[in-house]
């Protein structure tokens, strides 16, 4: 039949909130069709098996019954919903007078009735509702009368009209349904009919047709050719995912060749696409078959799950091919960033995948998308005042990946915690400390926090003090120090610009020499192998200067007699404050004697001061 002009198609779907109801009903109707009569599930299954009370109209007591103010409008709804195949809800509506049926039959019998009732229309014409003739003012009843062309069989369809339930098919009209079918045997749907239909109605009303009448029996809910072409869809469903497969393996095989993604990830992606293919072939065809709403909506609900968790699992192997892809090209770079942002991308898209699939899947038991999509924004909402610590972390994984106060392998140090960091996440960070353990800081932690970051270091500092021996002279001592200094402007590592080698303390026990420097090294181990080197060139330099290195030690001294007096004493203090000033001044002035007597400057580091140190002298 043609459709009504401009009308919307009414959907079919599954509330949330009578999700739970329906499966225990669909569990019901199973157990009582193992010890009962295929009727007694099939009433449980029905829209309206319900158990109404004595004497009450099945209309009054439906919840899906409407009011027909007009024999057009109930003939177009009667139309419209069985070229969708909604028989159900046909009968639900009551635009069927089925008092004559006993309560039992109400709802098997008046979908039965109403199948048969449309294929005989389909039988007759091309309804044309806009050209039907409209009902008298104050009528109370309208007949649609309809032939097949140059054929003398005639459809008597009659409207009636009740001052409660409006305009219906009359129960005369519903108890000649069977005898006007038998008229109408062996004749098959006009061709300016099927013209008119869609493919897959046009499919369905063809196969039921030239069913013989063994098939069209009905056995345990389903008429026996519907048991068999589910059986036919699903083996079709296997082999169009076999079929996908391996198309996709081909052209996956051929992409992993011109890249440098490994294929064994890529073929990966073969069996939940395969899956998501068989899937959407059964959803596509499931409506041939015309299965009773309920039933119908049931497998649709089913296939359409199994399609959305392929789909995420599709996903997820894709997001793992396309983060492995960008992890070859980060690891190929210096930049340690995007090493870090490459896994915190991958679980994003997880996390972004998984929620549309949740979406999805409520979408498939709701009609209303933008109501569940509301919903979880109101639910996001109260779940973020609940989470509050959860969203802190959140901001504190922005602030790392904005900010960059370290990166991937970066050696840091904050309240109390030391290591290397191993991996970024979205609440957390892990850092590997020194004694192998990993622990995880909350990322809100580095908002208010601060960090010593250890790996950006530009050089490693080496301060330390090198005791010589009191019994070293002078002389000796400044030959160590300027050869400590000649290590460091020759070692490869050091820095060159800054350094520091001076006699520095006097202690118990030794005289103490600062030094003070930085090396340039990518890591920890390098450091250390280069402080060793360093170290025992410092060892060889003494070694060839014959000095001495202190050690704590204690020495007993039992003087004589005549070591107690010095024979070179002062006679008074004031000849003794002139001795030590002319001590002084000739050792101050012969220091002095390489800068001519001047100030010495500022401390250099290049080779023009080091030699204008060594070579010039008072006279020059």
């Amino acid at each position: 039949m043609r459709p009504l002009k401009n009308e919307k198609s009414l959907r079919t779907s599954v509330r949330l909130s009578g999700g739970r109801q329906f499966v225990l009903s669909i569990t019901a109707g199973l157990v009582l069709a193992l010890v009962s009569p295929a009727s007694a599930a099939q009433d449980i299954l029905g829209t309206a098996g319900a158990q109404l009370e004595a004497g009450t109209s099945p209309v009054s007591e439906s919840r899906d019954a409407r009011q027909f103010s007009d024999p057009h409008e109930a003939f177009q709804f009667f139309v419209t919903e069985m070229q969708e195949y909604r028989a159900e809800k046909v009968v639900a509506s009551g635009v069927m007078d089925l008092s004559s049926l006993s309560e039992n039959d109400r709802s098997e019998v008046g979908v039965e009735r109403a199948d048969q009732l449309y294929e005989i229309l389909n039988r007759t014409e091309l309804i044309n509702f806009e050209k039907l003739l409209r009902p008298e003012a104050g009528a109370t009843e309208w007949t649609y009368r309809g032939s097949p062309p140059g054929k003398e069989v005639r459809a008597v369809v009659r409207f009636v009209k009740s001052s409660d339930l409006g305009w219906r098919i009359s129960d005369e009209t519903v108890r000649s349904i069977p005898s006007m079918r038998a008229q109408f045997e062996g004749l098959q749907t006009i061709a300016a009919v099927s013209e008119s239909m869609g493919m897959l109605p046009y499919l369905r009303m063809t196969l039921r047709e030239r069913m013989p009448d063994a098939l069209r029996r009905k056995s345990f809910l389903l008429e026996n050719w519907q048991w068999a072409g589910l059986v036919g869809l699903v083996l079709l469903a296997a082999i169009f995912d076999r079929i996908g497969r391996a198309i996709l393996g081909v052209i996956l095989r051929r992409l992993a060749g011109r890249t440098r993604l490994e294929a064994s990830e890529v073929v990966r992606l073969e069996r939940p696409v395969g899956i998501v293919t068989g899937a959407l072939v059964f959803q596509l065809l499931l409506p041939i078959l015309g299965i009773k709403e309920d039933l119908r909506t049931l497998l649709d609900l089913a296939a359409g799950t199994l399609a959305t968790f392929a789909g995420v699992w599709a996903a997820y192997r894709l997001v793992d091919v396309f983060s492995g892809f960008l992890g070859e090209r980060a690891r190929g770079t210096e930049n340690r960033f995007d090493d870090m942002l490459v896994p915190l991308l991958r679980r994003t898209l997880k996390i972004f995948v998984t929620i549309v699939g949740l979406v999805y899947l409520a979408s498939l038991m709701s009609e209303d998308l933008w109501g569940v999509v509301a919903g979880l924004s109101i639910g996001s909402l109260a779940v973020g005042f609940a989470a509050r610590d959860s969203i802190e972390n959140l901001f504190g994984t922005f602030t790392v990946l904005l900010d960059k106060p370290f990166q991937l392998g970066d050696w840091v140090v904050t309240e109390g915690l030391e290591g290397t960091i191993e991996e970024v996440g979205f609440r957390s960070t892990r850092i590997r400390t020194f004694y192998d353990s990993v622990i995880s800081v909350p990322n809100r932690h580095f908002i208010s926090s601060s960090v010593d970051n250890l790996g950006v270091r530009r050089y490693r500092r080496i301060k330390t003090m090198l005791s010589l021996t009191y019994d070293t002279p002078p002389e000796k001592v400044e030959a160590f120090c300027e050869g400590v200094r000649e290590v460091l402007r020759e070692h490869p590592y050091t820095r060159k610009d800054y350094y520091h080698v001076y006699l520095n303390n006097f202690s118990a026990a030794s005289l103490d020499v600062l030094l003070y420097c930085f090396v340039e090294c990518p890591d920890w181990g390098t450091e250390l192998r280069e402080k060793q080197r360093l170290f025992l060139d410092i060892l060889r330099v003494a070694e060839r200067l014959n000095v001495d290195f202190a050690f704590p030690t204690q020495t007993i001294h039992v003087a004589k007699p005549e070591d107690l007096e010095h024979p070179d004493r002062p006679g008074s203090d004031m000849e003794g404050t002139r001795r030590g000033r002319d001590a002084g001044r000739g050792v101050a002035r012969d220091t002095l004697e390489p800068f001519a007597g001047e100030r010495p400057g500022p401390v250099g580091y290049d080779e023009a001061y080091f030699s204008d140190q060594i070579g010039r002298t008072k006279d020059s």
